[in-house]
């Protein structure tokens, strides 16, 4: 295909066209895949759950759906008012006003 002949905006088009076509061939692709593994699995007398979700296997691979990011345990709280901070990020304006005073972060500690 020659591309010296097309303009910016039939370029992107085609790039948009290509991404695509990329996206369903690589669903496709996925469906075909997962059929087989499925398959495969029955095949040797295992449930796909088993081999994938991990029963009965102790190091399973999670997916990126199966992975869930928890929030931070708080390690910092204000006596005052109760506030609480993880330690991560800049500090709270409760902390610096502790540390201006010349206290320890350590005194924040939550125990």
């Amino acid at each position: 295909m020659d591309l010296t002949n097309l303009k910016t905006k039939d370029l992107h088009e085609l790039i948009e066209k290509a991404k695509k076509r990329i996206s369903e061939i690589e669903k496709s692709e996925a469906i075909e895949v997962r059929a087989k593994l499925f398959a495969l699995a029955k095949e040797h007398g295992y449930d796909a759950a088993q081999l994938i979700g991990g029963a009965g296997i102790t190091h399973a691979v999670a997916t990126d759906a199966e992975k869930v990011r928890r929030p931070a345990k708080a390690k910092y709280q204000d006596p005052d008012s109760g506030k609480t901070w993880t330690g991560r990020g800049l500090k709270p304006l409760w902390v610096r006003a502790t540390l201006a005073r010349g206290e320890p972060l350590e005194s924040l500690l939550i125990k």
